[in-house]
């Protein structure tokens, strides 16, 4: 269990103190959208069946209205009731809402088979709750996180959704053909996984604490069409939601006209029976989850590292252009009967649609769109995600329903086929190129955002943010204040440039270094370097520093700092500081040649730091030891055994913190010794060895 923890950590960029976090999201997730996939599937099978598919329309309406409705009272509440708490409502609701459904299903089946708009009711009130759910529920993961910490455990806890739903489809599959359940008998499932996530919910609240709040003195007694119109009013001023806003409407009109084009013009000839639809959704809902998974752990993270939030953000919009330009091509050279008609095609590209509609839309457009939020104040996220989700996508439904009923009304049925077939997915191609056009300047938006929020919270936490909405006039900032006399104003923009990695500032930084005779200030300044991306530049500021640097309190940093720039072969200027007076600068000068690739006497290294230990008289033995810890080398865990019994409690704790660094990995065998370090009367040591048997196989015996 230790080595697959280690493997994920590595894999996932997750520490070890915010497993616990991840682990609870992900498997409330996990277990909302089992629950999830099933309602997916059985809704609309029995919506399309029960009402027909020009019922659709009108139920997407239905949906946003209760949405919008709902938005506004949760931005009333976002403020006054802790994030956990709503998440908790909403997901006991869940359970009340599937349960009492359950029942009318039961009553209209065996009794009432008029009663056929309890199918409706289902339909929209699953997804009025699923969408509150999806809305808050990433408000609640960021706020446990900061906002780095964030970035990197999104990937992992989101992969709850597709593997629920994975495991959700391949269960309701089973139960539909294996054990015959007909689909309405089923919606007790996402009744009992609703309730199994709000218990998980109940012990995050318990064990865990928020690390991010709004501020308190934001906090106010509006009421809820207070709230939103502050929610407009921010809007109006911040470019980052007006660009937001937009591209949520193109983006919802588009994917409603996607959605009716295959639940209703394909979907129904290639699966005419409920039964089988419902067999067929819950089959591509395991393939697509899986393949959302895939997405999940390893495209997304690596577009959002290598592109930015800004950037990635071009990509769904992208991918759905392309599939909808696709589908029009088809369909138009089919209705101008330049293509035969083939089930097998129209199946294949209903199948495309939908995951880049639905599974592609989880696994890219939701977080990265979340991730746009760091660029707003915490405050400001329940109330704007509440106008975004309460105002702008209901209308984005509304125009897109609206649409569909008319066309839908004035069209035969005989001619519909043949004139939606084409015309909806050349509409979706239109405003996916209007989402790639308003991506762009949200891009830069974002990237202004983050800078003015940041600003705000560095510089003068009492600024608007609306004042700093230039990356211009934060580059004038961090130059007025890289100059600045104040020393508290130098590191909080070096702090700033290392964060944000802005490598406009490289030469500037380099310089200060140079120049600057403030130990605190160079220490930042070669933190900085080392953070920014590696380049020529970086390398000589640090070189130069290196050669005339006097102080040998700053050249161990220097070294520690050079060790990150593996391309750099500085081999044999680092040599010569192996024979430096300093002890701490002669070890820096060890690890470093040590870990570069290219460095080919280790075994000298080695030799040097054993002789070092030979002097046991010398004040710097704990520094030689932990020196020695650092290489990681198993046989040299003999070497240090000695001076665990050393009369000096430094030298007993360096010891022993080295021998577990080279035992690391491998030490089940050593529990022993382990185990015999709690008795020990340093805390320090006791730390060591409570983490070191974290990473063995549990104890049959934990006493003492």
């Amino acid at each position: 269990m230790p080595m697959i923890k280690k493997f994920l950590s590595t894999l996932f960029s997750i520490k070890n103190n915010e497993w616990e976090r991840v682990l609870y999201f992900f498997l409330v997730l996990l277990v909302f959208f089992f629950g999830a996939s099933f309602a997916r599937s059985i809704g609309i099978t029995l919506l399309v069946a029960n009402l027909g598919g020009d019922r659709l329309p009108i139920a997407f309406i239905c949906i946003d209205f209760a949405v919008m409705i709902g938005s506004m009272i949760y931005a009333h509440y976002t403020k006054r009731v802790s994030g956990i708490a709503i998440l908790g409502f909403l997901l006991l609701a869940t359970t009340l809402f599937a349960i009492g459904v359950q029942g009318l299903f039961l009553v209209v089946y065996h009794y009432l088979e008029f009663f056929r708009w309890v199918y409706g009711f289902f339909f929209v009130g699953f997804f009025f709750f699923y969408i509150l759910f999806s809305i808050h529920v990433n408000s609640v993961v960021a706020s446990y996180f900061t906002a780095v910490q964030i970035k990197r455990v999104t990937g992992f806890i989101n992969t709850g959704i597709p593997i629920g739903g994975a495991l959700g489809g391949s269960t309701l599959v089973v139960l539909l053909n294996v054990f015959g359940f007909k689909p309405e008998m089923l919606v007790w499932v996402l009744g009992s996984t609703c309730l199994c996530a709000f218990w998980l919910v109940r012990r995050i609240d318990t064990r865990l604490s928020p690390v991010r709040t709004g501020y308190p003195e934001n906090r106010s007694n509006k009421t809820s069409f207070q709230e939103l119109s502050h929610a407009f009013k921010y809007i109006l001023s911040s470019q980052l939601m007006i660009f937001m806003s937009l591209g949520l409407i193109v983006f919802v009109i588009g994917n409603k006209l996607l959605e009716y084009h295959y639940q209703i013009i394909i979907y129904p000839q290639a699966f005419p029976k409920p039964t089988e639809r419902a067999t067929f959704f819950a089959t591509y809902e395991i393939f697509a989850n899986l393949g959302w998974l895939l997405v999940q752990l390893f495209l997304t993270s690596r577009f959002i590292s290598s592109l930015g939030v800004g950037a990635s953000n071009l990509i769904y919009p992208i991918l759905s252009a392309s599939i909808a330009l696709t589908v029009f091509v088809y369909f138009f050279w089919h209705t101008s009967q330049l293509l035969p008609g083939d089930t097998l095609i129209m199946l294949s590209l209903a199948v495309v649609s939908q995951f880049i509609n639905q599974e592609m839309r989880g696994a890219l457009r939701t977080p990265l769109n979340n991730l746009l939020f760091n660029a707003i104040p915490p405050n400001q996220w329940g109330t704007n995600r509440a106008f975004l989700n309460g105002i702008a996508y209901p209308l984005a439904t509304y125009i897109a329903g609206t649409f569909l009923i008319l066309i839908t009304s004035i069209d035969t049925h005989s001619t519909l086929l043949t004139s939606l077939s084409y015309l909806l997915p050349l509409i979706v191609f239109i405003t996916s190129i209007l989402g790639i056009l308003i991506a762009i300047p949200q891009w830069s938006a974002y990237d202004a955002g983050v800078f003015g929020l940041l600003n705000r919270e560095l510089f003068d936490r009492r600024m608007d943010i609306s004042t700093t909405s230039s990356s211009s006039n934060l580059k004038q900032a961090l130059q007025e204040k890289l100059t600045s006399t104040d020393y508290y104003q130098v590191v909080a923009a070096l702090e700033m440039i290392r964060l944000l990695r802005l490598n406009f500032f490289a030469n500037q930084v380099g310089n200060l270094l140079l120049q600057t005779k403030i130990f605190a200030i160079k220490e930042h300044c070669l933190n900085t370097l080392a953070a920014l991306p590696q380049s020529s530049i970086n390398v000589s500021y640090l070189t130069q520093s290196l050669e005339t640097e006097k102080n040998p309190d700053v050249l161990p940093l220097i070294l520690r700092n050079l060790a990150n720039f593996k391309s750099a072969h500085l081999n044999i200027t680092i040599e010569k500081f192996l024979n430096h007076p300093v002890p701490a600068v002669f070890v820096a000068a060890c690890l470093y040649l040590y870990r570069h690739p290219h460095y080919a006497a280790k075994k000298d290294i080695e030799q040097r730091l054993l002789t070092c230990l030979t002097n046991s008289k010398s004040t710097y033995l704990p520094l030689y030891l932990q020196t020695l810890g650092e290489l990681r080398q198993l046989h040299f865990s003999e070497v240090v055994l000695p001076f665990l019994d050393n009369e000096l409690s430094e030298v007993r704790i360096a010891a022993f913190t080295a021998y577990v660094c080279l035992l690391e990995g491998q030490l089940n065998p050593y529990k022993s010794r382990l185990i015999d370090a709690l008795h020990s009367s340093s805390k320090e040591m006791k730390v060591t060895a409570l983490r070191a048997l974290k990473e063995c196989q549990p104890l049959e015996d934990w006493i003492p």
